[in-house]
């Protein structure tokens, strides 16, 4: 996370970092001593936990609330283990078509393996006992306001125009927020529904602005490797996902300033 930071890190912009499952004093003291950074970088530690349920959800919209009131014209999602592949200036000038970013579908015809389109997600109660979710069949399947469901990826690039209506949609349709509580992954679902049933639809450009492997199949994608370099310097995305390998910052880092 620091590394990323040190990456992003502009004076004219804005960060919120969530450090999730930080349970201890002494966790979050260190945490703290690594993200010491000036005052446009907000350090929180909310939430335990947060795979797979509303607690995901709950903390892009804490990081979006942070921002409703900051100058910006973007709003970016992103982990610890994600990273850009340009420079900053470059993510700038691609974001600036006023569009927001984003991987959507309807439900059903989103492409997930074993889920039924996705209505898997949406016609069962989820809950995780033990480390293991189950389902409950949901009595009432279909969405307040009537709807359409979409689904797409968790990881957001937000015009400021399209961040600040979904903030206020949600704070002013509690309901939906609720219909989302126990839902499977809602953090790859609320927020494509709600654009794509809004004035603002017809602005979001179904592009996923991160390299991601999910060839290996599975429910997780595959960690990237030195093997990934020539995918992810010839990708064309913005950023990329998942890095557990400091030799590759430095390989794109090299990269960048040759750009």
């Amino acid at each position: 996370m620091h590394q990323l930071l040190v990456r992003l890190y502009r004076r004219s912009d804005f960060y919120y970092v969530n450090i999730f499952d930080a349970k201890s004093d002494a966790m979050r003291e260190s945490w703290a001593d690594l993200l010491s950074f000036p005052k446009n970088v907000k350090v929180v530690f909310k939430y335990e936990a947060p795979y797979g349920n509303i607690k995901l959800v709950q903390a892009t919209l804490d990081g979006m609330r942070f921002f409703r009131d900051l100058d910006l014209n973007y709003f970016i999602n992103m982990s610890g283990q994600c990273y850009p592949l340009k420079p900053i200036s470059m993510v700038e000038k691609q974001l600036s078509d006023g569009f927001s970013h984003m991987e959507f579908a309807p439900i059903p015809g989103w492409g997930l393996i074993g889920e039924n389109g996705g209505l898997d997600r949406i016609n069962y109660r989820w809950f995780t006992i033990l480390g293991t979710m189950i389902r409950i069949p949901r009595i009432r399947r279909s969405l307040p306001e009537n709807m359409k469901p979409y689904g797409g990826s968790a990881w957001l690039c937000l015009s400021k125009t399209h961040m600040d209506y979904i903030v206020d949609y949600l704070a002013s349709h509690l309901n939906v927020l609720k219909f989302y509580e126990h839902l499977k992954f809602p953090e790859e679902m609320i927020f494509q529904t709600v654009l794509m049933n809004s004035p603002f639809a017809r602005q979001v450009l179904n592009r996923l602005e991160w390299y991601v492997d999910w060839r290996e199949g599975g429910g997780h994608p595959a960690i990237l490797t030195i093997n990934h370099i020539p995918d992810l310097l010839a990708c064309g995305r913005l950023f990329a996902r998942k890095f557990e390998d400091d030799q590759l910052f430095k390989i794109i880092e090299a990269r960048n300033l040759t750009s």
